[in-house]
This record gives structure tokens, C-alpha cells and sequence, in this order.
């Protein structure tokens, strides 16, 4: 820093001190953050507490679907009642998510679906397809993306679930607007 004048009228009280090292302090820091190539991923992790925490989770760390958790999914030939069937068991889903013969997202049907189906079609609605009842090119977020992208579109749209996909168009969780109120990312 060199030889500095304090700005105080004694020239002792520290304020022009205070603010080079504050300076230095900060060019330190982010110099040590680009040679560890430390992320945005990184400080949510290790700041999940604060504001800036809180914008910087990924829609993988804010759904309560884990890898390798059975996920509400029905493939586009199942019929409704195969869809229920299969789907019972999951815990909290107000969703199903259609996938393709390839495995990829195709479309999605929620339980408001299932019943404007019900009071439509009666019982004949238990032997339709999925994929004749499903929302195709549903809306849909990749799992990397951040949870306030995901608030985004559930008050964009005013949608309560939203299927996660990875790289290939494949289901990988679901993420519901209540997990996004839980962890305070309303914005």
C-alpha cells in the first residue's frame, strides 16, 4: 500500500487504511475463488443460509425427488388405469410424467387432469392411453438450473409441478412449487 494519509483531521483515526485493505482483502479473495475455479454451484453450497444462497440453488437441490427415487412416470402406451396403479405408492405427487419409448419426457399429466377426465369420460377414462390424456411439450426444467428459474415459470404459467430432465430429455425428478416455498425462493 505504500505511505498513506488518513482522511480523519489528526491523520490517525483509520479510514483511508481501512479501505485498501478492505480492497486488497477482496482481490485476494477472488483471486484465490478463479485459481480454485470455486462456482456459483459452490458458494450456494457453502452459503445456502443467506439471500444470495437462496438465489443460487439449482432446481436439483430444491426438489424432493433424490436420484435413484422411484419417480411418477407412465409410458405414452400405458392406460390411465395402469398410470394409477403404478403411481400410488410415490410419495407426494400431484403429477405423472409421459415418457416415450426412448424413455424421454413426452408430456405430463396431473391429478387435475385425472379428474376433469373422471367427470368427462366416467370409467370408460380408466382405458384411454396416457399419451391421448397428456399435456404434450409440457413445460420442464433441467436439473441444473437454478430454483429461481423454476419459480419463474411456476408463476409464469401458474403450474404447480415441473418435470426435471437431464441433457437427454429424460426424467430425473419433479419439482414441486412447494419445494421451492420451502426453502423461501418466492419471488
Amino acid at each position: 500500500m505504500g505511505k498513506i494519509s488518513e482522511a480523519c483531521p489528526f491523520g490517525v483515526a483509520p479510514s483511508v487504511s481501512t479501505s485498501c485493505m478492505l480492497a486488497i482483502g477482496d482481490a485476494l479473495a477472488f483471486t484465490v475463488m478463479k485459481s480454485r475455479k470455486f462456482s456459483v454451484e459452490d458458494f450456494a453450497r457453502f452459503h445456502p443460509g443467506g439471500s444470495l444462497g437462496e438465489k443460487l440453488i439449482t432446481v436439483e437441490q430444491s426438489m424432493m425427488f433424490k436420484q435413484d427415487e422411484k419417480l411418477p412416470i407412465a409410458k405414452v402406451t400405458d392406460k390411465i388405469k395402469q398410470l394409477l396403479e403404478k403411481t400410488t405408492d410415490i410419495k407426494r405427487h400431484g403429477a405423472v410424467m409421459v415418457v416415450d419409448k426412448e424413455g424421454r419426457l413426452a408430456g405430463i399429466i396431473t391429478d387435475a387432469d385425472i379428474r376433469r377426465l373422471m367427470a368427462k369420460k366416467g370409467q370408460s377414462a380408466f382405458e384411454l392411453e396416457a399419451g391421448d390424456v397428456m399435456t404434450a411439450q409440457c413445460k420442464k426444467i433441467r436439473s441444473d438450473a437454478l430454483a429461481a428459474e423454476a419459480t419463474a415459470i411456476f408463476h409464469k404459467y401458474r403450474i404447480d409441478e415441473l418435470p426435471v430432465v437431464d441433457a437427454d430429455n429424460k426424467p430425473v425428478g419433479l419439482i414441486d412449487v412447494q419445494d421451492i416455498l420451502t426453502i423461501k425462493i418466492v419471488g
